[in-house]
């Protein structure tokens, strides 16, 4: 098992395009499930309508997303949970093959050219995230720059700022 520096949970919020994405998915299989109670044969109709229930639940629960963060001693790992049980590996970072971590403030993101960075990824949990800081990192698999974007709390850039002492940038 390694022991990990920090670990941060932090949930998505849904946007309002999220929202009525949901609304209207919602409205249109309560409006599908009552044309098939008026016409369509009673046998089938049950069986029709679970199936619509059961796809409404599984959109409508696949929109609660959390990332969760983690710093150890060789990586800094993010998981993409959805529906609080499925757990996927979002990005893994070879501690080795960071360059900077920045707060997202317009004088830091000038300063390293991140918009001529093309491999961003953003793991936020709002777009207008209060606390943002960037990291540059030379991206693995496909062998060129990339730029994350991310929210970590007050242990994580503790730890952050121990572990890479020589690429913290700002304050933290």
């Amino acid at each position: 098992m390694i022991d990990f520096i920090a670990k941060t949970r932090l949930r998505k919020i849904l946007t309002t395009a999220d929202w009525v994405i949901n609304i209207l998915f919602l409205s249109f299989g309560g409006l599908f499930i009552y044309l098939f109670f008026q016409n369509v044969p009673s046998k089938y109709a049950p069986i029709l309508s679970l199936v619509v229930a059961y796809i409404m639940t599984v959109r409508i629960k696949g929109s609660y997303i959390e990332f969760e963060y983690i710093l150890n001693e060789d990586e800094f790992l993010v998981d993409k949970i959805i529906s609080k049980k499925k757990r996927k590996s979002f990005i893994k970072i070879n501690n080795s093959a960071i360059e900077i971590i920045a707060p997202a403030k317009e004088e830091y993101l000038k300063k390293y050219n991140t918009d001529e960075i093309t491999l961003q990824k953003d793991v936020l949990s709002d777009k207008k995230a209060f606390i943002k800081y960037f990291m540059i990192y030379t991206d693995e698999q496909k062998g060129e720059r990339a730029v994350l974007f991310f929210e970590p709390d007050g242990l994580m850039l503790k730890g952050m700022k121990n572990k890479f002492e020589s690429k913290f940038v700002g304050e933290a």
